[in-house]
């Protein structure tokens, strides 16, 4: 069966959408994104790091998907001090509906306890004597699967208890009576029923419109230059860069995969290849909030300061004299080690600027040298672009601000051919910002010898619109050091609800 057969298929036939809470939030670029306060106040403050903190009577707030069933919850928490000598209580939530009805997995004058609050009425499930040292961090973690509770402290499963009342709901953090603080807060549904993708991997946000899969597994091996062929892989697009693509079909010990060298490769995901502007592409066929998957093997680095493995989305970029209309963010874990976003305001004359960087971010145990990049080793990245959607009202014009999440998944290693991974994956958030017009330094994008096709035109512009391409990029690998992709897809997902 042709390789555009099956990326047709499933570009006709998108899946429904699905429960899915997928947080990791550490609260570094002073945003609680999607977080919404029940009752009390919360603040964002440094101790140490950046920390969410609440010194009420009361204090609630909640994040995730309220159609969340089986759900687990990990933050870091730590008490500064009390207000009270009891009602002293600090922890976290699922199954959360309102202020009446949620699960609590909390320390309380000196134990730990798992409650419910059902239709109002509290009742403790399970419970162990336990101290708590103020001003100290502790590894607080909950989890439910039907109608099975734990709890954990610091790696440790303190309880494990049954109980009925609640079937779904958003997750959260919860204290009573003290200055309280929480940090890298993790949680995720633990159910893989309907939340993997047609590759076996895990989907953070459900798709709610257009996606795109490669078709790489299926055909014969292929090769593209400096064009793509769209009977055959739909929508791959190579007009623009300089680059070799070898695509393996579904024979040969590197099936399904693409090995990809030249000076500057770029790998589009785009409706057609035409240089004109407007490119012909419909509304229907742009992307905007995205989440965009691929796994890839490097087998040496270039050497070149800005390569590696990138990922641009909410970018049009084609041709690269249209001026503003190139704008996009760039998701990048280069060669030398950084992790960074990076915001390309207009590409003649290149004007674009760096956030959310961590230098040397690699460790030894996952085959780094120095804090580089790991060479042969598969490196499953992820990049989620999305609108913070303003009123929620579903409108990309009202929206104000980006927010911009890259993951990585490291559970394969060096093999020549993997499967998916076990779960879909463990995708850890590497990090993150939240765009509200601030990383364009109050630069403005005119256009002085092209169309408009934007609105990014004005100073600290997020780039909240639709645009015609995705694309994967990287530079100076030759034939002797290549890359190797698999799994790339592109899915359309839904704008973060605004608090």
């Amino acid at each position: 069966m042709a390789a555009g057969i099956i990326a047709a298929a499933l570009l006709a036939a998108p899946r429904a959408g699905y429960a899915a809470t997928a947080i990791n939030e550490n609260f570094e670029d002073s945003v609680a994104d999607g977080f919404a306060v029940g009752t009390g106040t919360y603040s964002i403050i440094t101790d140490g790091t950046k920390v969410y903190r609440s010194n009420s009577a009361t204090a609630r707030s909640v994040v995730g998907d309220s159609a969340s069933t089986d759900v687990e919850i990990q933050a870091s928490v730590k008490v500064s001090s009390w207000a009270t000598t009891t009602g002293r209580t600090v922890g976290l939530m699922t199954r959360y509906v309102d202020a009446n009805n949620y699960y609590m997995f909390i320390y309380e004058d000196g134990a730990l306890i798992i409650k419910k609050k059902v239709a109002g009425i509290l009742t403790a499930v399970a419970s162990v004597p336990y101290s708590m040292t103020a001003n100290t961090w502790h590894t607080f973690k909950g989890s439910v699967a039907g109608t099975s509770l734990t709890m954990s402290v610091n790696g440790v499963q303190q309880l494990s208890t049954t109980t009925t009342g609640l079937t779904a709901g958003k997750v959260g953090v919860i204290s009573f009576n003290g200055d309280v603080r929480y940090d890298d807060v993790v949680a995720a549904d633990t159910s893989t029923s309907g939340v993997l993708d047609p590759f076996g991997l895990r989907m953070l946000n459900p798709s709610i419109g257009k996606q795109w899969f490669s078709g790489w597994s299926t055909g014969s091996a292929r090769t593209y230059t400096n064009a793509g062929n769209m009977a055959v892989d739909p929508e791959l697009a190579f007009a623009n860069g300089d680059q070799t693509a070898e695509i393996f079909g579904s024979a040969g010990t590197r099936s399904g995969q693409m090995k990809l060298f030249g000076d500057y490769p770029r790998v589009y995901v785009r409706k057609n290849e035409s240089f004109a502007i407007p490119p012909g592409i419909s509304a229907a066929d742009k992307w905007n909030n995205v989440e965009i998957t691929f796994y890839a093997y490097s087998t040496g680095d270039s050497g070149v300061g800005w390569a590696g493995l990138e990922a641009v989305a909410k970018t049009n970029h084609w041709p690269d004299n249209w001026q503003c209309t190139t704008a996009g963010y760039g998701a990048r874990m280069l060669f030398d080690g950084r992790v960074d976003f990076e915001k390309e305001l207009y590409h003649s004359p290149n004007v674009n600027f760096q956030a959310g960087r961590v230098a040397n971010h690699w460790t030894a145990a996952e085959g780094s040298v120095g804090g580089r990049l790991p060479l042969n080793r598969w490196i499953g990245f992820k990049f989620v672009a999305r609108n913070i959607d303003a009123g929620n009202d579903g409108l990309w014009q009202n929206d104000t601000q980006v927010r911009l999440e890259l993951y990585k998944e490291m559970s394969i290693g060096n093999v020549t051919n993997p499967t998916a991974p076990a779960g879909g994956g463990n995708w850890q958030l590497v990090t993150s910002y939240t765009d509200t017009g601030n990383l364009s330094s109050g630069t403005p994008c005119t256009h002085t010898s092209s169309p408009d096709d934007d609105s990014y035109g004005a100073a600290s512009k997020p780039l909240t619109a639709p645009n015609y391409s995705i694309y994967l990029r990287t530079d100076g690998l030759t034939s002797s050091i290549p890359q190797y992709y698999k799994w790339f897809s592109v899915r359309e997902v839904a704008p973060i609800p605004a608090p």
